[in-house]
């Protein structure tokens, strides 16, 4: 996928933010979303696809919030995009598990603009050009482990 299709998906996803310290829903203007989108630029992003009814999705968040406490402060971001949820089970399922990254509100459209997908969960590792370097889609063996070597790879590029 290229750069601009990958800033087109994540620029589709501008319907709202969830702020875990709250855990509220809260509406986000294009521009507002902007600046968080380009806050993250030159950055390795881990972009999780997931559902509040997809319990390999929830078995997940633990080893989300894991690679956002040892990638803290080098360069790496982990976004949570939630997909086909009820928004009022979204904030009590970032409450619940603690979730320490950013969660955003998506729709079909931001699958498509990531060229779409089978199933959930799907993880996107992104590189610091916004390209995608790899993608995980299922809960699989040793998942987390490749990831965290993708994005160690993505980081000694540099």
């Amino acid at each position: 996928m290229t750069r601009r299709m990958c800033l087109a998906a994540l620029a589709t996803v501008r319907a709202c933010i969830l702020r875990a310290a709250e855990s509220t829903l809260i509406p986000v203007d294009e521009e507002a979303f902007r600046q968080m989108v380009a806050s993250h630029r030159g950055k390795v992003l881990l972009v999780d696809f997931w559902a509040t009814w997809c319990a390999p999705c929830i078995a997940e968040i633990p080893h989300f919030n894991s690679l956002q406490e040892d990638f803290r402060g080098k360069g790496v971001t982990v976004i949570g995009i939630t997909i086909q949820s009820p928004h009022d089970a979204i904030a009590e399922k970032v409450k619940t598990f603690d979730m320490k990254y950013p969660v955003l509100v998506g729709d079909n459209a931001v699958m498509e603009g990531f060229g779409g997908f089978r199933g959930f969960p799907t993880t996107f590792v992104v590189t610091q050009d916004w390209k995608i370097y790899k993608t995980y889609t299922g809960l699989l063996p040793k998942k987390q482990e490749s990831i965290k070597s993708d994005i160690e790879k993505l980081l000694a590029e540099r």
